[in-house]
């Protein structure tokens, strides 16, 4: 198993060759194809189990109820210009309903988007800001694909080779069959779902890298329809979902990538042009999502999250820690916490609040060592969101997530907690901004930023100056 940046810093030795572009499979390129599922062997989330394994492992995303409703809805016709492609973990609780900041916002532009939202290991929720008739579940899709796509898997003979993979080659064909086997069913659900719609003219994706999206991607261009991508968190020069080393030599029908990319802001913009070259024939935007969430969320009275989260009356006026678990790394999160919260200081005069990351289970057993600590109050997505949590907080604390960006928005001051993977954001040069690898160098972080007049503002100006949704 490889530390993020190792498995990112593999996949570009294999990527800088620009004859991985070479491989493909009627018209489509395969290198896209299993650029994850190389990453995810890397990383350590392989899925080598028996197929009743698997199975099991899949059916703990659906239930009957919401595989029925996605049933009925996928066979209702929808006449729309703009269709949206989300999941369920994008929603973030607001004042008891569940909004999808992306596509949710965008329908005040795009009047008639019907929202297409798949599962995830969140269930979906049903007091959602999406109008019931402006929203489908691809539940039924995912499953019947998914398994067809296994068995299918399991039959067919084609092969690669990528020697500087170091994986080896039976295991890398077992994840070409397995993706061409997703893409191909995919790539035929999707045709047969735009075809129904001949009013439509753009699809926007959240998270558009993954090999069902891709196959979206190339449906709708096969269409004439227009894809777009949507940003999904704060970008950083490795991130694995965007960043591409080579490019293949020129764009056709079966072009890997979306017509145009929303960004959050300038900064990410430059880190696309500079380190992502594939998107030099895309179409690159920049939208203010942070400017409406954060009114929304600092509007809402701090008790009203005291409340929905449980904190002890007692604990109400001690100074918050605000942990953010990037999904992955949660037990180098537990293992930096452990000590940290057995600091007197720590004990006498804070609370810890860790927010899991949406995909994460609600009773993620990789916690359980903290629950036992009183100061320590573990939240998931169904009692408040991590925007809702800065708005309470006085410091934020994480390893890679984009929440360390998030949180200057609201003038959160960070202490980065360091791994083997390191500063992926690059914040502890700037004025203001800590990092820490145990809980000693943490207590002193903590207390030279409690001296620092102001540190809200500091945080804003970051944002200002880095961060902005336009050039200053």
């Amino acid at each position: 198993m490889m530390d993020y940046l190792e498995a990112f810093n593999k996949i570009k030795s294999i990527e800088e060759d620009p004859a991985i572009w070479n491989h493909r499979y009627n018209g489509i390129y395969l290198w896209p194809l299993l650029r994850f599922r190389i990453f995810d062997h890397y990383f350590g989330n392989d899925i080598t189990s028996s197929f009743s394994r698997l199975l099991s492992r899949r059916l703990e995303n659906y239930s009957f109820p919401y595989l029925l409703d996605s049933y009925l809805g996928l066979k209702q016709s929808f006449t729309c210009s703009c269709a949206g492609f989300s999941q369920a973990s994008s929603r973030r609780r607001i004042q008891g309903r569940y909004m999808d900041f992306l596509f949710d916002t965008l329908r005040e532009k795009e009047k008639d988007m019907v929202i297409y939202e798949w599962p995830t290991p969140v269930r979906h929720f049903r007091n959602n800001a999406t109008p019931r008739n402006k929203l489908v579940y691809l539940d039924y899709i995912s499953l019947r694909v998914e398994t067809i796509a296994y068995i299918w898997s399991r039959f067919r003979k084609e092969t690669i080779t990528l020697p500087r993979s170091g994986i080896p080659q039976e295991c890398i064909s077992r994840f070409l069959r397995e993706q061409l086997s997703l893409f191909s069913l995919y790539y035929s659900a999707f045709s047969s779902l735009l075809r129904k719609n001949y009013l439509l003219k753009r699809i926007y994706i959240r998270v558009a890298s993954n090999v069902r999206h891709l196959a979206l991607i190339i449906a709708a261009r096969n269409l004439g329809i227009k894809t777009i991508e949507l940003s999904h968190g704060q970008m950083y020069p490795y991130c694995i979902d965007c960043i591409y080393h080579t490019v293949p030599k020129a764009k056709d029908l079966y072009w890997p990538f979306t017509d145009e990319f929303y960004l959050f802001n300038e900064h990410e913009k430059d880190i696309i042009i500079t380190h992502s070259k594939v998107y030099s024939a895309t179409h690159l935007k920049t939208f203010d999502y942070f400017g409406s969430i954060t009114k929304l969320y600092s509007a809402i009275p701090k008790e009203d999250t005291y409340r929905s989260i449980g904190i002890k009356q007692e604990h109400i006026s001690r100074k918050k820690i605000l942990i953010s678990s990037p999904g992955i790394k949660k037990k180098a999160i537990v293992s930096f916490l452990e000590p940290l919260l057995c600091e007197q200081d720590i004990t006498d005069n804070y609370i810890v609040i860790c927010k899991q990351h949406p995909l994460e289970q609600h009773k993620d057993p990789a916690y359980r060592p903290l629950l036992s600590y009183p100061h320590f109050y573990l939240v998931n997505e169904s009692l408040a969101s991590i925007y809702e949590l800065f708005s309470i907080a006085d410091f934020h604390s994480s390893t890679i997530s984009s929440t360390i960006v998030e949180s200057l928005y609201f003038g959160i001051p960070n202490i980065i907690i360091l791994t083997k993977d390191g500063d992926f954001f690059e914040l502890s040069k700037e004025d203001c901004i800590f990092s820490a690898s145990d809980s000693k160098q943490y207590m002193k972080a903590l207390h030279a930023i409690e001296n620092i007049p102001n540190i809200k503002q500091k945080m804003l100006d970051i944002v200002k100056h880095h961060y902005s949704s336009c050039r200053q």
